[in-house]
């Protein structure tokens, strides 16, 4: 699905996509904080993740279910490098927005 990213200052503005994660983006996420693999081989999860457009590195993650009329959001996590940027890309509202 193709999204709109902003940046937390939001000044500027990036074309992505939210993607179900795959068993080879799997490596890439094997240093972040969450077990993915775990969340990926959950059977009542949908693990998904963010790129911005042209560049295959992962930028955030999330795993998800759905459950009598609602989303249970299991993990969200964004990559290290822009957890503590102020101007990182601002990862939460276009995740969540894409899940419903």
């Amino acid at each position: 699905m193709r999204v709109i990213i902003k940046t937390k200052d939001t000044k500027e503005y990036f074309s992505g996509y939210f993607d179900p994660v795959t068993s080879k983006d799997l490596k890439s996420l094997a240093l972040w904080f969450f077990n993915w693999l775990e969340e990926y081989d959950n059977p009542n999860r949908q693990v998904y993740k963010l790129t911005i457009a042209g560049n295959d590195v992962i930028q955030a993650a999330i795993s998800f279910e759905y459950r009598d009329g609602y989303v249970l959001v299991e993990n969200l996590e964004s990559a290290n490098w822009g957890k503590e940027s102020k101007s990182g890309i601002n990862v939460a509202p276009t995740m969540l927005a894409a899940v419903n």
